[in-house]
Formats: C-alpha cells, sequence, structure tokens
C-alpha cells in the first residue's frame, strides 16, 4: 500500500445529497427564483425611472438643476447595469439547481452553485469598491474640511 492508496482511504469521490438537504435546496430554489423576478421588475423599473429623469427631469424651466436629469438618468442607467448580473445569476443558481436535483444532474447542480458564487462574489467586489470609494470620499472631506479651516 502506497502513500497515495493511503490518503485515498475511506474518501468518496462524489458527495451525496440527503434528501433532507435536496429539499433545503428545493425551497432555496423557490425563494432565489422569487428574489430574482421580484429583481427583474424592480430593474426594469428602474431603467423607466432612468428615462423618464433623462428626458423630464431637464425640461424643468428655472430649476436650479437644470440639465441634471442628463447626469441622474445616465447614474441610474449605471445602477441598472450593476444591478442586473448578480440577479441573472441568482435566477441561473435557482433554475439550475432545481433542474440538476429533479434530475440527479451533477452537472447542472455544479453549474448552479457556480452561479450562486458569482452572484455573491459580483455583491462583494461591488460592496468593497463601494466601501474604498466612501473612504477616499471621507479622507477627501477631512482633507478639505481641516484645510478650509485655516
Amino acid at each position: 500500500m502506497n502513500l497515495t492508496d493511503q490518503l485515498d482511504s475511506g474518501m468518496n469521490t462524489e458527495l451525496s445529497i440527503s434528501n433532507e438537504a435536496q429539499q433545503f435546496l428545493l425551497t432555496a430554489c423557490k425563494w432565489a427564483k422569487f428574489l430574482s423576478i421580484v429583481g427583474f421588475v424592480s430593474l426594469g423599473f428602474l431603467v423607466l425611472a432612468a428615462i423618464g429623469i433623462t428626458f423630464a427631469g431637464s425640461s424643468l424651466p428655472g430649476d436650479p438643476f437644470e440639465g441634471m436629469g442628463f447626469f441622474i438618468g445616465f447614474m441610474y442607467l449605471l445602477f441598472a447595469g450593476f444591478y442586473f448580473f448578480p440577479i441573472l445569476y441568482f435566477y441561473r443558481f435557482s433554475v439550475m439547481v432545481k433542474q440538476g436535483i429533479e434530475t440527479t444532474s451533477t452537472d447542472l447542480i455544479t453549474s448552479g452553485f457556480e452561479n450562486l458564487k458569482s452572484s455573491i462574489k459580483f455583491i462583494g467586489v461591488l460592496t468593497a469598491v463601494v466601501l474604498a470609494f466612501y473612504l477616499f470620499a471621507l479622507l477627501l472631506g477631512l482633507i478639505f474640511g481641516i484645510g478650509g479651516s485655516f
């Protein structure tokens, strides 16, 4: 018996999921699908608001923020673009894992979990970027605030 055989003894090459865990996953898939559909609907409203703000926001006469409608509408579209990908990944997770459990397809379950990983990773990276931006803005505010007091 060589070292590899000793290390591999007692190890399963496939992971089996209990019936109870499958039911938990199916419940999670239902909620993930519901949340992603609500997310897509919200995304549609966000895009409609962006279009409305872009065109109507710039047409108010005497408005001190005249001309800002395009910028604000663009920012809404940018937020919608960032919002789209985690929702799409979350939706794919819900569909693929459910199909994978129903057809006992390890490949579908793996692809579903890959989409869940992508959704969480995207949100994590976006959160880190936003926190870094907040820190930068705070430091910039402190520097200009202290500099302005002299």
